[in-house]
């Protein structure tokens, strides 16, 4: 008698699973349905919430043996890590004061350190977070500044340092290329946001940038606080730059991408882009800047923090979250994080959750989010920043003997705003009713082509080994490090 096999085929947090018994045609389709889950899937790495390491938020050395040291389970809860590192403790400050810099309303200058070298335990704490962010499957968005509580002038007083930390920093991160996805460039300014500081001078600035795109390997992108740091990295007024668009891998800022700290807090994102009136020279629009990240950030990550408005300023400086526009900004792009998206502050995540999703958001080009019509802007941003794959057809061969072949195939549509970013791999787990793992192998697909706002065929082929009998389960897993002993996400 033939031994027969049925199949089901799901891929780990990504497909819905199906079962089919039936030999009366050479293909037959699934009996399941093609819909969105609505299911928020905070582990996946690449997409959703990001989250700083431990409870601290700013990682500080302030002497030996008093950093940090991360553990595993610092990233249990979401899928990509924003470590934010306080270099303060390596830096003699420099006198730079502005009255508005502060979190207080006054400037402080940090003057009176030491410019040194960052020490071992910090370094040893930036290696052993990307070592465990690696091991985890977890993806890493690094920002290092010498201040996290709002003052200017805590640099160092000599660029040259800066340039000298840099170099120590990429010899680390140039270890875990692929899950390293960026670096925040802050370095500078309060809080490491590129503002109100003497380093936003061009010719220094981009000193700094350089020290970035020479020492990082090249898969690892850099991110920006404002559009003029790149315009002025590529030596070009704003319509000079607009006409270079699309960059070319030789362009100079083919590797930038932002890291946008303002946020929707009103229609420049608090000086991230020009605001309407000015003369855009040195800064974009925030539509001339739009155009430059749907391509850059289509291979590179584009988030931050929502900005921190009150109600009433976020609808007097008009904050794009109240236009027709605001979903087809967010697929243009490639929106990936935002470390305070799920929050109780900003009062901006309020408005989020109020507001809700519907036709009026429709755009040409637009995917099949029909399912989230009527759920809160909040979640449904939180649920589409970076990839998010449904499954729109699937069949199978129709009936299988064991020792044959069995062909698998259909169709998946990324309805996220962005793509898969950082190293991955697919494979077919194969387990029995009992739910027993009984065979791993590759997949042979590349998730790389399932880009944002498309839908893409998959097709899959296995050889039923002989002593399968019986019914099985097939499932497609998309993974950022080994799992071949864990029953971890996707």
């Amino acid at each position: 008698m033939k031994k027969l096999l049925s199949l089901v085929l799901c891929a780990l947090m990504i497909f819905s699973a199906f079962t089919f018994c039936s030999a009366a045609d050479e293909w037959t389709t699934a009996e399941i349905s093609f819909k969105d889950s609505l299911k928020t899937f905070e582990r996946n790495p690449g997409r959703g919430q990001a989250n700083t390491m431990d409870s601290k938020h700013w990682v500080t050395a302030e002497d030996a043996g008093t950093t940090y040291m991360p553990t595993a389970a610092d990233f249990d809860e979401m899928g990509i890590y924003t470590p934010l590192y306080n270099l303060g403790a390596f830096s003699s400050g420099n006198d730079y004061t502005e009255d508005t810099s502060a979190t207080d309303g006054n400037g402080k200058d940090r003057v009176g350190g030491v410019n040194k070298d960052i020490d071992a335990d910090t370094l040893a704490s930036i290696e052993e977070c990307c070592k465990i962010a690696e091991a985890k499957g977890v993806k890493l968005i690094v920002r290092f500044a010498y201040d996290h509580d709002g003052y200017c002038g805590c640099e160092p007083d000599d660029v040259a340092w800066i340039k000298r930390h840099i170099n120590q920093l990429t010899a680390v991160l140039n270890k875990y290329e692929g899950t390293v996805l960026a670096v925040e460039a802050g370095m500078i300014g309060p809080w490491g946001e590129m503002h109100t500081t003497q380093y936003e001078e061009r010719k220094l600035s981009n000193q700094i940038l350089e020290s970035w795109e020479n020492g990082l390997s090249d898969s690892i992108y850099i991110l920006v606080r404002k559009m003029s740091y790149i315009l002025n990295y590529c030596s070009m007024m704003a319509p000079k730059f607009m006409k270079s668009l699309p960059l070319t891998p030789d362009s100079e800022g083919y590797r930038f991408s932002m890291y946008n700290d303002g946020y929707l807090g009103d229609e420049g994102d608090y000086g991230t882009f020009d605001r309407p009136g000015s003369t855009e020279t040195q800064r974009l629009y925030r539509e001339n800047a739009i155009k430059f990240l749907k391509d850059n950030a289509s291979r590179a990550p584009y988030g931050g923090e929502l900005g921190y408005a009150t109600l009433d300023h976020l609808k007097a400086d008009k904050s794009p979250i109240y236009t027709d526009g605001f979903v087809k900004e967010l697929y243009d792009t490639h929106l990936n994080y935002l470390r305070n998206i799920n929050k109780s502050s900003p009062l901006i995540n309020g408005e989020l959750a109020t507001l809700k999703l519907g036709e009026n958001h429709n755009f040409e080009g637009m995917p099949d989010i029909s399912e989230y019509y009527g759920q809160s802007l909040q979640k449904f941003m939180t649920d589409h920043m970076g990839y998010r794959f449904v499954l729109r057809s699937a069949e199978v061969s129709s009936a299988v003997k064991a020792g044959d072949i069995v062909k698998l195939r259909g169709s998946v549509e990324n309805t996220g705003f962005g793509n898969i970013l950082g190293e991955y791999k697919t494979q077919i787990i194969v387990a029995d009713s009992t739910g027993k793992v009984v065979a791993v192998t590759d997949a042979y697909l590349d998730p790389y082509d399932w880009k944002s706002a498309t839908v893409s065929d998959y097709a899959i082929t296995l050889t039923v080994p002989a002593d399968y009998d019986g019914k099985y389960n097939v499932y497609l897993r998309i993974s950022g490090a080994d799992y071949e002993h864990r029953s971890g996400s996707a």
